[in-house]
């Protein structure tokens, strides 16, 4: 009798933990309404071509231009004094 009543506890409180059917389809389907319109908002998603590989432009054609990006951040800010934002020498 004593093993019943410990089952009968013991499935009680594991069915109260488990969600019902609907939270589960609910939870598998957050967010479905948001992706959806986010992605009817972009022209081309990449997804379209993500198994293709571009034909131009090859890498080594992009290193001069990435260069050229890098260096600008290589050239330490100036510091400008903000009381008399450049009227005054």
């Amino acid at each position: 009798m004593k093993s019943l009543a410990i089952f009968v506890v013991a499935l009680s409180v594991l069915t109260a933990c488990t969600p019902p059917l609907e939270t589960r389809k609910a939870d598998l389907e957050f967010g479905e309404a948001t992706r959806h319109s986010l992605d009817s908002q972009i022209a081309y998603p990449d997804y379209r071509y993500a198994d293709q590989t571009p034909e131009t432009l090859p890498g080594i054609n992009a290193e001069e231009i990435m260069n050229v990006h890098n260096q600008t951040f290589a050239e330490e800010p100036q510091k400008a004094n903000i009381f008399n934002m450049g009227l005054m020498q």
